[in-house]
This record gives C-alpha cells, structure tokens and sequence, in this order.
C-alpha cells in the first residue's frame, strides 16, 4: 500500500519524536511512502532557514528511501474541488 505522508509527519519523523518514529518503522518495510513536492518543498524551505545541516543530511537519506510525487495544476484544481464540497457539508474546516 502507498501512504503520502505530510509535512507534520515528516518533520516528526526528522526531529526523532518517538511516537511518530515507532509506528513508522513498525510499517515501513511493508508498505511503500511518498511524498508531494509540496511537502517537499516545506521541509525543505524549514531546513534552510535553520541552517540545520544535520536535519538537510537527514532529510536527504529519507528522500533516497521514499518516492516524491509531483502534483500537477489539475491535481491542485481536484483538491480545491474536493475541499469545497467537503467544506459545504462540514467534513472538513
């Protein structure tokens, strides 16, 4: 199964928290990961501006290990999409 993590997950997952770390491994040699370039580019932008050379290391070997997704402009309408309607029936805030 693929599971798309977000940028939470992937900054508990840099910063070591237990919790997040546990349930990952006790996972991750069954299933496969990704994340978007949109999450990508969040991590990314945090670890340069805390010039954190051991997060950019770390967040480096991760990127090797997992697949990272684009999201085109259509899959960005779709989420928009998809968002309204959930937010018009309060399934979402």
């Amino acid at each position: 199964m693929l599971y798309m993590l977000d940028t939470n997950i992937v900054s508990y997952l840099l910063e070591r928290n237990e919790t997040v770390v546990a349930n990952f491994d006790s996972v991750f040699f069954q299933n496969e990961f990704a994340i978007s370039n949109v999450v990508q580019y969040e991590i990314m932008r945090g670890i340069l501006y805390s010039q954190s050379k051991r997060l950019q290391n770390y967040f480096e070997i991760f990127c090797k290990h997992i697949s990272v997704i684009p999201i085109s402009d259509a899959d960005f309408m779709q989420a928009a999409q998809i968002y309204a309607v959930l937010r018009r029936i309060r399934k979402t805030y």
